[in-house]
């Protein structure tokens, strides 16, 4: 299992990549890029093959466009995985979407205090739980409260079921099934932000 990761040398011009071990921590190989093109990452794999990398199980990625196209010509039974802290940027930008879009609606139907409340105070829920402060606890509580529908409460359900995915499955098997299961939840409630977000799990 390998990590691709980006890097912009201060002293340098061009993006260079760096491949890990994910398992031993080892930094195996760093190269330059021209650019982040399929080509230029291809050249990039090549090498990595040529110096005796040859199988790979798993690759961890950011979202390069170009990383799945090259990895599946170069490595094709090797699997894909977005790294951990892309996909929370991923879902954090859907579920802040979500946020905003229900400030406007309160707004609009006439709760203008309340949907000032929701725009201040929507980073808090999108915070790890070990972060909350008690003062962050009551402010969610009043908000949730304050609302009549239920967009609050499952942007939380989703955020702690995504986390719990990453957090406690046992296995690959377990962890599609915790997946699938919350996908049918956002679509049977048709919460359609909700399941963009999912979409990069």
């Amino acid at each position: 299992m390998l990590c691709l990761d980006d890097l912009d040398p201060e002293r340098s011009t061009h993006k260079h990549l760096i491949t890990s071990d994910r398992i031993k921590g080892y930094i195996l190989y760093i190269g330059a890029l021209l650019s982040q093109s399929e080509e230029e990452v291809a050249k990039y794999l090549i090498t990595l093959k040529e110096l005796g990398i040859e199988e790979v199980t798993c690759f961890i990625v950011d979202k390069w466009k170009s990383f799945p196209p090259v990895i599946h010509k170069v490595y094709p039974d090797a699997k894909i995985q977005y790294d951990y802290f892309n996909i929370w940027e991923a879902v954090n930008r859907h579920l802040d979407k979500a946020m905003k879009g229900y400030s406007r609606y309160l707004n609009y139907t006439g709760s203008p205090e309340l949907a000032k409340r929701v725009w201040s105070y929507r980073r808090i829920f999108l915070k790890h739980p070990k972060r909350y402060t008690e003062k962050d606890k009551k402010v969610m509580d009043e908000i949730i409260l304050s609302c009549k529908e239920d967009l609050l409460t499952n942007i939380l359900i989703l955020k702690d079921r995504t986390r719990d995915i990453f957090e406690n499955s046992s296995s690959q098997d377990e962890a599609y099934k915790k997946k699938n299961k919350l996908y049918f939840k956002a679509g049977t409630r048709k919460i359609a932000t909700l399941k963009r977000s999912l979409s990069y799990l």
